[in-house]
This record gives C-alpha cells, structure tokens and sequence, in this order.
C-alpha cells in the first residue's frame, strides 16, 4: 500500500529520521509523508485557532499572510476544520510551502472533503505528516497526539485567540514547555474568545503582536529564490563561508575550513551569524546547509 500510494516513512534511529523530533523523549517511532521531508528544515510557523474563530481574527490571518509572500518560511498546521484549513489554503494561495500534520491515518482524508486541499499540497511538492498506521481514523485523543509532533517541528505558534478549556490551551502548553515562542494580536478583553489569551498575558507566557509587518520582518527573512543576487546583509568572510556550503548538499566543519581556508574559531563565528540570520541551519552536529 505504502508503495502503491508513494508513501514514505522515517523510523527512529534511521537515517533520515529528522534531528528536530530527537529533541525529546516521546518522539514517534514511525512517521509516515508524503511530499518534500526536506521542508522539515526551513523556519517553521505554527498556526493554530479555535473552530469558531470570530471573523476579526480571519482578517488577522489575511492580513499576515499578505506579508509573508516571497518570503523563506512555512506554515504547519492540523488539517482540522476551519482555521488549520484556511491557514492551508492561505498558504496555497500565496505560494507560501504548507505542511499538513494529520490526526488520522494518512490516506483517510481521500474519502473526505479535505481531499482536494491535501492533492494541492502534493501537487506542489509540499508535505503531509501522520504518525498513525494504516485505517486509523481520528478520535479525540490522536489530535492532542498528533499537536505534540507539531510542536517539536515548528519555531513558533502563532495563536490569537483561544477560550478556556480549548484545544488550543492543550497546544499552547506543548510549545511553552518545548520553548517555543508564542505570539498572539490584541483583542476584546471582554470577549469569551479571548479568556485564555488574557489569562496567559497575565502570567507573562505569550508574546503580543501589536505590528504584524514588523513581526514578519524580525523573524522571517526573504526567499533566496525570489532574487538572483545573494543575501545583501553578509559580510565577506560570511559570503564565503555561505558559497562554500551551497556547493554541495550539505558541509561539514571540515567541508568548510577546507574550502574556505579559514581557521577553526573564523567559521565558527561566521557560522553563528549566518545562523543568527537563518541563512544556513545545523542539521545534525557540526552539519550545515543552506536555508
């Protein structure tokens, strides 16, 4: 089946079992894709909303994605109705790479009306994501399961509103315990929607988001497909270092230093700028590769 349908799978303490989800202790054994596992390695924006979303914070999303285009990044979110699905299709819209986290066995979606968004995403070469074997169908304790690999591959989540007792409390908690930044956009303090915004503002564990354009500025940095020059904010030493790494799939210390000539502590210092920078990520010890 898994090769009839082109699925693929990693398998903990394979090869290519992603370094970002050996970071704790329950990661998944198995993880079943489809499409790009590279994708894995780029800035990762998590969005997650309530079912019942007021249309305020529809505009919010808009309006956020209206900014994110040409930009290096992607969005990961649920698949679940409503919001995780508008911030798929947004993505889609706007050509901004999307994965799709399932809840469910990775093929139960065909017999739903979740299909045509899920072929857009293979169609594009993106990623979809299932830890569940073959016919599992979603109940309510696989969406909370299916948050924790989310969180471990996401940068930051971005949450505008939530009520008490939401799942989003329950997918809030995973980010804060895994340090991961969490923003949210001013609202109505009056409004049930916002109770559990409100409540974590108090207690000082989410980030506010008072200009949506200068938050894309400060952690999202321009797609280097969308020019044909190299970065412009690199000093000589890092440019080097960058070409050298962009020659082959992925370099070494060694890979560098020798192509480059410079000693030990030059690279490395170089190297942190240009991580600083997210122009080059670390995908295993001392391994690096392009954004």
């Amino acid at each position: 089946i898994l090769e009839k349908q082109k699925i693929n799978f990693l398998i903990d303490d394979g090869q290519r079992y992603h370094f970002k989800l050996k970071l704790f202790k329950w990661n998944p054994y198995i993880l079943y894709y489809k499409g790009n596992i590279d994708l894995l390695n780029n800035k990762i924006l998590w969005i997650v909303w309530p079912r019942q979303a007021s249309p305020y914070w529809q505009k919010v999303l808009e309006n956020l994605f209206g900014y994110l285009d040409g930009l290096s990044l992607c969005t990961i979110s649920g698949m679940a109705i409503w919001i995780d699905r508008l911030a798929h299709n947004l993505s889609i819209q706007h050509s901004i790479p999307t994965i799709a986290v399932l809840g469910w066995w990775i093929l139960y979606h065909q017999k739903q009306t979740a299909r045509y968004m899920m072929d857009k995403i293979i169609d594009n070469w993106w990623l979809i994501l299932s830890e569940f074997k073959l016919d599992f169908e979603p109940t309510k304790y696989s969406f909370p399961q299916r948050n924790k690999i989310i969180a471990w591959l996401s940068d930051m989540l971005f949450l505008p509103e939530a009520r008490i007792k939401s799942w989003s409390l329950i997918t809030a908690d995973f980010a804060i315990e895994m340090n991961k930044k969490v923003y949210w956009t001013p609202n109505w303090v009056f409004d049930d929607i916002s109770a559990w915004i409100n409540e974590y503002i108090n207690k000082w564990k989410i980030t506010p988001i008072n200009d949506i354009k200068k938050f894309v500025e400060n952690n999202f940095w321009k797609s280097l497909n969308s020019s044909n020059d190299t970065p412009i904010e690199m000093s000589e030493d890092e440019l080097k270092i960058f070409k050298s790494i962009s020659k082959i799939w992925e370099s070494s210390i060694d890979d560098i230093i020798n192509d480059t000539s410079f000693d030990f502590p030059q690279v490395m210092i170089n190297i942190s700028n240009l991580e600083i920078s997210w122009f080059i990520y670390e995908i295993s010890p001392w391994i690096y590769k392009i954004s």
